[in-house]
């Protein structure tokens, strides 16, 4: 960095510590003991909110909307991160897919080295984009149906403007509270 780049950091700096929501929700924030957990209840609810935001994106497919493939378990678990566990399909081309969805049976915990077919869609979470399982077909039943799946998918899409405006609004709570204990100037003498 050269010099000038520098000192227009250093007038960027002074003018943004010079700002009254700066001192309000920092230098008068940190005063006080229990600005940190309001701070952190703060995040917690935006990002559950941010969570539930992104999560409305994915839309509730038809059964015959969604892919479809064809082929062998080769593993079923393998939790690493994230909620759910895995699964990976080789195709009938050969091809090895990966695969979220979550255990919830004994029957679906053993499919590994089984011929499947798998209904999924593509979803978006804050982990970023997977293919996630909706539906698995072994031999003539299904081990996970969809039209199980799809009534619990479209309640929880109507709920979600609902759930992120709460969500949010809980977000905001703390930073008000927040800005309304250091709106004002008190000397530092008289902070607890």
């Amino acid at each position: 960095m050269n010099d000038r780049s520098g000192e227009y950091w250093k007038r960027v700096s002074a003018a943004v510590r010079g700002t009254h929501l700066y001192q309000v929700f920092v230098v008068r924030a940190l005063r006080r003991r229990t600005s940190i957990a309001w701070y952190l209840i703060s995040g917690w609810f935006a990002t559950l909110a941010l969570t539930w935001g992104i999560e409305a994106t994915n839309p509730v497919l038809d059964i015959d909307q969604m892919d479809v493939a064809s082929g062998v378990v080769e593993k079923v678990g393998d939790v690493r991160r994230g909620c759910c566990d895995k699964l990976y399909l080789r195709t009938n081309d050969g091809e090895l897919k990966k695969y979220d969805w979550t255990i919830y049976t004994e029957e679906e915990e053993s499919l590994t080295g089984k011929k499947v077919t798998v209904w999924s869609q593509r979803n978006i979470s804050v982990f970023g984009p997977s293919d996630y399982i909706y539906q698995i077909k072994l031999d003539n039943h299904f081990v996970k149906d969809y039209r199980e799946i799809k009534v619990h998918r479209e309640n929880a899409r109507d709920g979600n403007p609902w759930i992120f405006g709460m969500l949010s609004t809980l977000a905001l709570f703390p930073l008000l509270r927040i800005w309304w204990v250091n709106r004002k100037h008190v000397p530092e003498d008289r902070v607890k």
